[in-house]
């Protein structure tokens, strides 16, 4: 799925620390450059996805492992945001 992403320097300076590589088409995209521009690009965007399933069960007991603690499943992800 094709997503379209920008970006401001406060985004642009995390996305460098992050090492993240930006595209647009065929051609990358300089981090260095825009920032010395000032450019705030439109660029092609590849997320990390995540769905969720809604199931019922026949019985009160599913045998399945227990959620792990929201702090656990949401470390690191504060890091994304400049």
């Amino acid at each position: 799925m094709q997503q379209i992403g920008w970006a401001n320097a406060g985004h642009l300076g995390a996305m460098k620390q992050l090492g993240t590589s930006l595209r647009h088409g065929d051609r990358p995209l300089d981090i260095d450059e825009l920032l010395r521009t000032g450019t705030n690009p439109i660029f092609e965007r590849s997320d990390d996805w995540a769905s969720c399933s809604w199931f019922y069960l026949d019985r009160p007991v599913s045998g399945l492992p227990e959620l792990a603690p929201v702090a656990e499943r949401s470390a690191g992800l504060d890091r994304l945001t400049p």
